[in-house]
């Protein structure tokens, strides 16, 4: 039970079918009842318990839907297409009748000014293609287990009024604490440009109840539609602003996670246990207590083993029909099966649970064997034993990748870990006890000055300062005690050794070795010499003071040269120099390109490994090589920079911070680069052709949208209309290439496309007659079934041992090709792969087992990080949110790049930024042409990026005349696209007493405010309430004459005693 994800919607139509299926079932319920009655209106009171009996029909929530008049009306498909386009029909008993208008569809309410326009026959006009579509609301999934689900299908064909209870409680649920948390969470805009940010005072939401997946298998869920609607304390109607419900969305999945548990437990006398985290599942260095606790599920063994094989027959179909779109995985399986209803099984509810039925009686799986089942595992199941707070932080880290949270992360995290050792409300107490023990409150330090003013308490508008609160609720973060406690140490460490001179020698010994080694590099044929920026950074390793220098370059400017001649002079000079690096293959890299030995280099998880073992011991005499230094996390950086210390090490970073960031959390070395020694390598000697070094030098430095143009302008960018064709281009593309598969890549940023990619190149590959027929199925360790062939590239992504009689260290990142498959003499079946990796070894897989193996025509950026190859083919992934990918793609080749782009792609790339503000550049330029064309550009237009985006689309061609650039919308996106530094906790600015108090008081002020708007009496006739604010003014002047009065006595009272 958890919430799964959520998303912007711009079309709501796909409930209409579960609507009219619905209201059928209803009409022929009622229809037997009264056989009587002509006419069956489903808002009539008689017919009120069918409503309440059929647990699919939707119940309005919120408050806006009382003050709309919905809470008790039935959604009908006509009023569900009203609500979702932004109108609703209202009666003069409404308290908004007095805000409705008339309409070709009667009296109604406009939600906003962006709702669908309706036509003078009342129908909708639609947006057409291409057209602005706007968000009609914001969608979120909250599902349940398969072996709940799967439980509640058996229960419920013996007693049908189960599904009735199990949507009461979830609607109650949805009512009593989801809603108000979203409530507590929502805003809206008001004045010009939306610079006005206040709390919204009604909201609407709409459940729809769902009890299969795709795969026709029991799947209990909800779509939660939240519409783009909400009204404000003044009594208007406003779009809603869903940024701080998405961020704290956490705490929506823990508020309904401890609730819906609670309540199944005491409603059907379930019991749960808890589910993991996939990632900290296939981690095997954890152990049990510190893989994250994501959901809750009934225990396996309530589901007998045929049930759970039939259950896993369909889902390996749905499985194999999702590998062919190129969508792998839970999450994938999961937002394939919810978010496009229309795709589902025609079948009815009714029919589906007999098909159920039928499935069960074949198994021989009865409820009261399932009932028996549960009273045995009770009678046994017992509280697990509470998390420390040190593994829960560890945790939340772990999978948060950023120093900072909010009080609703954090809290939501703690009280999930804590749901299986004690009840929801001693989890809520023991995860406040911890968040108030452990975290501090903190601000940017980017942002202080902006909040000063309200900090200094010098607002005088309240108004502006209403706002500016609301900000700072929103902007306020905590950092966790030990995180600041890791910083401090690895700086102040550092700078405590600053002046250390044993491993410093002096500058002209240096500068001679410089000169005798390039001497020594060159040939008769060809002079070597160091850049500028290269001989710098040798003369600053060797000759710099201090424990810690830094290196940092540009991709492709011979980092690794510079440090081969560094490493060759701390040897003669008799130190020992070893490599590390995050990844094994990175670590493998450096130590071939400086001449380390086997024993000298290792990834930063092994090095740390030995040395916590004491099986690699570093000395006064150690010098530490860290290459791709940017991509470790604080936690690394702590544990390595203590080794360093404790033995009096030196440590040399080499990296660059605009390459990409760490997958976990903190960004020290960016931190470190400012604070220590640091010389650039700027100087790209990687790509071939000036333009394309000067093209990467753009990336570099922030300038994406010039490289592109720059690639466009070189017929590097290749445009497709569909995501489809730009697939097939990419591929043609990568195999009509002429460098030999290993000095080729495609590169990606999702998984879902490196897979998609992969299938799309191994199709062509066997149509073409370049891969035989004969291919083998390997289970491989992310739960993928994948062929091989013989001439398949391939790469691990995971460190593993291979199958040889000599077993192989295989690393994350090697690849080869398969050489040879082994068939068995007794079976003639396929029982083994040899491969032939790219390092020149062959080693051999065994098919019965599982290894961590795709293939690798296509490959993540992460994983080409530190790669050089002659031709690499960009195919921009649609959820790319940082210049940092982008900026390590374009830099791997060395003689040819192509980007590839799709409408399609950038259409989704865009309705991502729903709800983001467009570029000021965009603003600018839409606001000049509503006044050219003298058109009507409302506010909300321009608080959001894509109808802000589609505005554009539809009028700058009449206006100018000239048709758009192609990469005018993907340059847009680019300019969104920011490049997102990891911070540490020195980028934060720890905020006094008096601060925190001030948070404590507008936390308290908001639920105080919803608390009085709960309990306000009815609204006041106009007449009456005037005459009632003129009473109030004439209480308030006499009141303040009588306190003037008395202040006068006191002061006088005073001044006599003080005589």
């Amino acid at each position: 039970m958890m919430l799964r994800n959520y998303a912007s919607m711009t079309n709501l139509e796909y409930h209409e079918k579960q609507l009219n299926y619905n209201s059928t079932s209803l009409l022929a319920s009622i229809a037997d009842q009264f056989p009587d009655e002509q006419c069956h209106d489903l808002n009539d009171p008689r017919f009120a318990e069918f409503l309440a009996s059929n647990p699919y029909n939707p119940k309005l929530l919120g408050d806006l839907a009382q003050s709309l008049g919905l809470d008790r009306k039935f959604l009908s498909p006509e009023l569900w297409k009203d609500l979702s386009n932004g109108w609703c029909p209202v009666s003069e008993s409404s308290d908004l009748f007095s805000q409705a208008q008339d309409t070709p569809r009667g009296k109604m309410v406009q939600f906003r000014k962006t709702a669908t326009p309706i036509n003078p026959d009342g129908s909708y006009r639609y947006p057409a293609k291409g057209e602005q579509k706007n968000r009609l609301g914001t969608e979120f999934i909250f599902c349940f287990g398969e072996r709940l689900s799967t439980a509640m299908a058996l229960l419920a064909t013996e007693d049908p009024s189960i599904e009735k209870r199990f949507s009461q409680l979830c609607n109650d649920v949805f009512r009593q604490a989801v809603v108000p948390e979203m409530l507590n969470l929502a805003r809206i805009r008001k004045g010009q440009d939306g610079t006005d940010y206040q709390c919204a005072a009604e909201i609407l939401g709409i459940p729809f109840f769902h009890i299969d997946s795709r795969s026709e298998s029991p799947f209990l869920h909800f779509h939660f539609d939240l519409l783009n609607v909400a009204r404000g304390y003044d009594g208007k109607l406003y779009s809603l602003c869903t940024d701080e419900i998405g961020a704290n969305a956490s705490a929506l999945d823990a508020i309904f996670m401890r609730h819906m548990k609670e309540g199944l437990e005491r409603e059907f006398g379930f019991v749960f246990d808890s589910v993991k985290h996939d990632e900290d599942v296939a981690n095997e260095f954890l152990q049990e207590q510190e893989r994250k606790t994501v959901s809750f599920d009934l225990p396996e063994s309530l589901i007998p083993a045929q049930v759970r094989d039939w259950r896993s027959t369909r889902e390996r179909e749905i499985q194999k029909a999702l590998k062919a779109s190129g969508k792998s995985g839970y999450q994938a399986e999961e937002l394939a099966r919810l978010t496009s209803r229309d795709e589902k099984t025609d079948k009815s509810p009714a029919q589906l649970k007999a098909m159920w039925h039928q499935e069960f009686q074949r198994m021989g799986w009865t409820p009261t064997q399932f009932k028996q089942e549960l009273s045995r595992v009770k009678a046994t199941h017992k509280p697990q034993p509470p998390l420390t707070a040190e593994v829960m932080e560890e945790t939340f880290l772990r999978h948060h990748k950023d120093v900072a949270m909010t009080e609703s992360q954090y809290l939501a995290h703690i009280q999930k870990q804590l749901l299986p050792s004690m009840s929801g409300e001693q989890a809520e107490r023991e995860a406040t006890r911890i968040f108030e023990q452990d975290c501090v409150l903190s601000m940017s330090k980017e942002q202080m000055d902006y909040f000063k003013p309200l900090l200094d308490d010098t607002i005088t508008d309240p108004n502006h300062r209403q706002s500016m609160q609301l900000r700072f609720m929103r902007e306020a973060r905590f950092l966790h005690r030990s995180t600041i406690a890791k910083d401090t140490y690895i700086s102040s460490s550092l700078k405590a050794r600053e002046q250390e001179q044993g491993f410093r020698f002096d500058r002209d010994q240096v500068a001679r070795f410089i000169l005798d080694y390039e001497r020594q590099q060159s040939e008769p044929d060809r002079k070597f010499k160091f850049a500028l920026g290269q001989r710098e950074a040798v003369q600053m390793i060797l000759t710099e003071p201090g424990a810690v220098c830094n290196v940092a370059g540009r991709a492709g400017a011979g980092k690794s040269t510079l440090l081969k001649a560094a490493r060759e002079f701390y040897v003669a000079h008799g130190f020992k120099v070893f490599g590390t690096s995050t990844s094994s293959t990175a670590s493998k890299g450096l130590a071939e390109s400086t001449g380390m030995g086997s024993r000298e280099f290792h990834n930063t998880t092994k090095l740390i490994r030995l040395l916590d073992e004491g099986k690699l011991k570093l000395d006064r005499q150690s010098v530490l090589f860290w290459d791709e230094a940017g991509m470790a996390d604080t936690n690394t950086f702590h544990r390595v920079i203590q080794h360093i210390n404790n033995v009096g090490a030196k440590l040399v970073l080499v990296g660059e911070k605009e390459q990409l960031q760490s997958v976990g959390f903190g960004g020290n070395f960016s931190q470190l680069n400012q604070d220590f020694v640091t010389t650039p390598v700027r100087e790209i000697n990687r790509q071939v052709d000036q333009w394309q070094r000067e093209m990467v030098e753009d990336f570099a430095s922030g300038r994406a949208h010039q490289a592109v143009r720059t690639l466009y302008e070189n017929g590097k960018v290749i445009i497709t209309q569909s995501d489809e064709q730009r697939l097939a281009q990419i591929v043609n593309d990568y195999l009509s290439a002429n460098s030999p598969a290993k000095d080729k890549i495609i590169l990606a940023t999702t998984n879902d496309d490196i897979e998609r990619i992969n299938l799309a190149v191994r199709t062509q590959l066997k149509q073409s007659g370049q891969l035989p027929e004969l291919e083998v199925v390997v289970q491989c360790k992310d739960k993928q079934e994948r062929a091989f062939a013989k001439g398949d590239r391939v790469v691990f992504t995971k460190n593993q041992k291979s199958d040889d009689a000599d077993t192989q260290q295989l690393n994350n990142s090697d690849t080869g090709e398969v050489s040879e498959i082994f068939l068995s003499k007794l079976t003639g079946q396929p029982k083994a792969i040899k491969l032939k990796m790219d390092d020149g070894r062959e080693t051999v897989l065994d098919l019965g087992k599982s290894h961590a193996l795709r293939h690798a025509y296509a490959v993540t950026v992460h994983k080409s990080q530190g790669q050089t190859k002659n031709q690499s083919f960009y195919f921009v992934s649609s959820n790319t949110n940082s210049l940092h990918h982008a900026y390590v793609a374009c830099s791997r080749h060395r003689h040819e790049l192509k980007l590839y782009l799709s409408e399609d792609m950038v259409g989704h790339m865009e309705s991502k930024l729903d709800g983001k503000a467009p570029t000021a550049s965009m603003k600018q330029v839409a606001q000049w042409i509503a006044r050219e064309k003298n058109l009507n550009l409302p506010t909300e237009t321009l608080q959001s990026f894509s109808e802000t985006r589609a505005f554009l689309d539809q009028h700058w061609k009449a206006t100018t005349g000239n048709e758009p650039h192609p990469l005018d919308r993907f340059t847009c996106i680019v300019e969104m696209a920011k490049t997102n530094f990891k911070k540490t906790s020195h980028d934060y600015e720890i905020l006094d007493g008096k601060a925190r108090n001030t948070y404590e008081a507008l936390k308290m002020a908001r639920v105080e405010q919803i608390r009085r708007t709960h309990t306000l009496p009815p609204t006041i006739p106009d007449g009456v309430k005037a005459q009632l604010v003129q009473h109030n003014l004439q209480s308030q002047q006499s009141a303040r004459l009588k306190q003037l009065a008395m202040q006068q006595a006191q002061q006088q009272t005073r001044s006599t005693m003080h005589r």
